[in-house]
Formats: C-alpha cells, sequence, structure tokens
C-alpha cells in the first residue's frame, strides 16, 4: 500500500491554487501518513509555475491531448519540452508518469511513432 496516492490538489473537489497545493504536498511529505503518498499531479505546462523547491519529489504530469492526431503530436512535443526543462532544474525531482487522452480520431486514423519525432 505504500505510495498509492497521487496528490491532485488543483483537481475537484479540492480546487486549490498552484501555490496551496504544492505547499499541502510539500507538508504532507512529513505527516505520519506520508508512507501512503506518490506523486503531485499537474499539468505539464504548469511544470514551470511551481515554486521553487529542493527536495527530491515525484511528480505525474497531464498531457495537453489534443482533438486530432496531428493536434495531439504537436501537443506532446510542448509536454515533452515542458518536462525535459523542468527535468533540468529539478535534476533530484522525477516526472515518472504522463497521462493524455488520445483524441477519438486515433482509434481510425493511421499514424506511427515516427510521427511524433
Amino acid at each position: 500500500m505504500s505510495g498509492i496516492i497521487d496528490y491532485a490538489g488543483l483537481y475537484p473537489p479540492a480546487n486549490l491554487s498552484l501555490n496551496e497545493a504544492f505547499g499541502n504536498f510539500r507538508r504532507y511529505q512529513s505527516q505520519p501518513e506520508a508512507w501512503m503518498l506518490s506523486r503531485f499531479v499537474i499539468p505539464a505546462k504548469r511544470l514551470s509555475e511551481l515554486p521553487a523547491f529542493n527536495e527530491a519529489l515525484s511528480f505525474t504530469t497531464l498531457g495537453r491531448g489534443g482533438g486530432h492526431v496531428d493536434a495531439f503530436f504537436e501537443n506532446l512535443k510542448q509536454d515533452i519540452a515542458d518536462v525535459d526543462s523542468f527535468q533540468s532544474l529539478h535534476p533530484n525531482s522525477q516526472v515518472d508518469m504522463f497521462e493524455v487522452a488520445l483524441p477519438a480520431s486515433s482509434l481510425t486514423d493511421k499514424f506511427t511513432a515516427n510521427d511524433i519525432v
């Protein structure tokens, strides 16, 4: 059961500001129940808005997605750039989970991994 909870304070029902949610997450790291806590959930495009920190933390990032395959891949490139930039500024922390909704058209459009390169 260790590390089974990702903290999503930016989202309902909490709907906290980024500073409040991230402050809670950092504070919860020192609580007796911290053994259950895993990652801070944040959109990839908002990683650069995080306040300064020194702890080694883990993050789940949410991708932008896209209404169609071309937009999806363009947004995926931006998400990867956002994560890379964050990781270079915070080498002790890790973005080790990435979630993104596939466009409905991805079920019918034909594309390959080379499309995102």
